[in-house]
């Protein structure tokens, strides 16, 4: 009899990877299809995975599906990232959101580095688009003038 042979089990990221890369190979319904295309770099991978583990993402008549689009996005925003996020969309600057919600302008700059963070971003104007293609934001035009 041969000896038994114990090989170790593959790193948990070449498993995630595969994972990952198995859903986006797949078959997907069109719109599941453009929601992960509005999410790329690293993200994608956080998509999915979440996706997944919240059963939002999952295997309806042979085709991956989202069930819940903007909650399965793979981006956990607290509250306060929410504000900012939707502050940052109408085009102010850390200091005019600190005054608004009564914090930091330092404060806001941290808040605003988690966000990108989080969507993989590395500007305003990137994370804001990124946010209104996932759903996120609203997409509507601001115009300027008394609020």
């Amino acid at each position: 009899m041969p000896p038994l042979s114990l090989s170790a089990p593959p790193p948990i990221e070449a498993v995630i990877d595969l994972l990952v890369r198995t859903v986006l190979a797949g078959d997907m319904d069109p719109a599941t299809r453009d929601h992960l295309r509005a999410v790329d770099g690293p993200a994608l991978g956080t998509a999915v995975l979440t996706g997944l583990g919240s059963g939002a993402l999952a295997r309806v008549d042979g085709r991956w599906t989202w069930a819940h689009r903007p909650a399965a996005c793979g981006i956990d925003l607290t509250r306060r990232e929410q504000q900012i996020l939707a502050l940052l969309s109408e085009g102010l600057t850390a200091q005019s959101i600190g005054r608004r919600l009564d914090l930091s302008h330092r404060t806001v700059a941290k808040y605003q580095q988690r966000i990108y963070r989080k969507f993989g971003t590395s500007d305003r104007l990137t994370t804001v688009l990124r946010a209104q293609r996932l759903g996120l934001l609203d997409v509507t035009v601001h115009r300027g003038g008394s609020s």
